[in-house]
């Protein structure tokens, strides 16, 4: 449902985001020592895009503009944050590849 609000002479369109409930979650079958093939991907999307998801929202526009102007930067913002975990995720994925083969 749209719907628009005024503010001054600005004309701003709000769109409803509410959603349907998630699906549920695809638990691994097994009970033994969980390895990653065990985790169904279409799951391990979906976590994965949640976790991504919650450390993007942490991201404030002036970390952008600061990063931006920078040359090289040793701040531990939230762009440091994103970057490092999805460094560490993408290893991890590969590492248990290579060692699963």
């Amino acid at each position: 449902m749209d719907c628009q609000q005024r503010q001054g002479d600005n004309v701003k369109s709000l769109i409803n985001t509410a959603m349907a409930p998630p699906p549920p979650s695809i638990v691994p079958k097994s009970n033994k020592r969980l390895k990653l093939l065990d985790i169904d991907p279409l799951e391990l999307a979906r976590q994965l895009t949640l976790m991504e998801s919650q450390l993007y929202q942490k991201i404030k526009p002036v970390e952008c503009l600061q990063r931006s102007r920078e040359q090289k930067t040793e701040n531990v913002d939230n762009i440091t944050t994103v970057i490092q975990t999805s460094n560490r995720v993408w290893l991890s994925l590969v590492l248990s590849d290579t060692f699963n083969s």
